[in-house]
């Protein structure tokens, strides 16, 4: 399974890169796809983000992603 990832604000200062895409045999959900990217960039661990799957910002961490999935780490941000 191919999952596309984009990096904003300072998750892409952390992890020095703006996307790329993560290779991984059968299903992931968002919780171990995110454990992934944290042993894999130290300093994403060191900044705020929000996970979003389609764009759409999402808090179970138990979604499982699928192939056409494209995954954003955001910076925090607000609105109004």
């Amino acid at each position: 399974m191919q999952i596309e990832i984009k990096y904003f604000g300072m998750a892409a200062q952390a992890v020095e890169k703006n996307n790329e895409q993560l290779n991984f045999d059968g299903d992931k959900t968002l919780a171990e796809l995110e454990n992934t990217l944290l042993a894999r960039y130290a300093g994403l661990e060191k900044v705020p983000y929000k996970l979003a799957v389609n764009k759409k910002l999402i808090r179970d961490k138990n979604l499982l992603i699928s192939e056409i999935d494209e995954l954003a780490v955001l910076p925090p941000f607000a609105g109004g």
